[in-house]
């Protein structure tokens, strides 16, 4: 088997998108020729066109055991690589989704919480404002009746006064008809007195 004539078939038939035959006659020609390594690099492309990715995969690192520095292996497994990369990139997006909605969730269960508390809170309000509102009642009502009693009083005060008034009115005035009464009698005994003793002069 000429290696080189073979070869040239494999790659012309890769070309032109054969990926079948030609991978059919790469592995005829690296079981004849084992140490040809742009052989397994040509194989390792088609078979990474046929979707064969393990496979593809174990020709560029076989490549890079006998030759580390081989340039197309490493430049094959970088298909690999970005393959491994959008892989990656899909699974951080899902896992950005996952968080993303599960923040959503724990985000709208929070608030529901939330609101149920903020009812509540308003219920409790509304009632406090309601005893509130009954105790407000209950205190106008007492200050009107205060303020009735305080009324009631200061007539009563008033009328009081007035009767005691006219009663402390009365005793003064019957104080001094007695005071005028005795003053008089006074007046006549001394008056008489003096009459007699004029008359006992004489």
């Amino acid at each position: 088997m000429d290696f080189r004539k073979e070869y040239q078939t494999a790659l012309d038939l890769a070309s032109v998108l054969q990926y079948e035959e030609s991978r059919d006659k790469l592995k005829r020609i690296i079981s004849e020729y084992p140490d040809k390594i742009e052989a397994l690099i040509l194989l390792g492309k088609v078979e990474y066109y046929l979707h064969l990715f393990d496979s593809s995969r174990r020709c560029f690192e076989t490549v890079l055991t006998r030759d580390p520095g081989n340039f197309e292996a490493y430049y094959g497994l970088q298909f690999f690589l970005e393959r491994k990369r959008r892989k990656w990139n899909l699974a951080a997006w899902i896992l950005s989704l996952l968080l993303i909605v599960t923040a959503g969730i724990i985000l709208s269960f929070s608030m529901r919480s939330y609101f149920q508390q903020y009812q509540e809170r308003v219920e409790t309000l509304g009632k406090q404002f309601d005893s509130l509102h009954s105790m407000e009642v209950q205190l106008v009502n007492q200050i009107h009746t205060i303020s009735e009693m305080q009324r009631a009083y200061s007539v009563n005060l008033l009328t009081l006064k007035e009767e005691m008034g006219g009663k402390i009115n009365n005793l003064e005035l019957r104080q001094t008809e007695r005071f005028t009464e005795l003053a008089n009698m006074q007046s006549d005994q001394y008056r008489t007195l003096l009459r007699d003793l004029d008359e006992l002069s004489t």
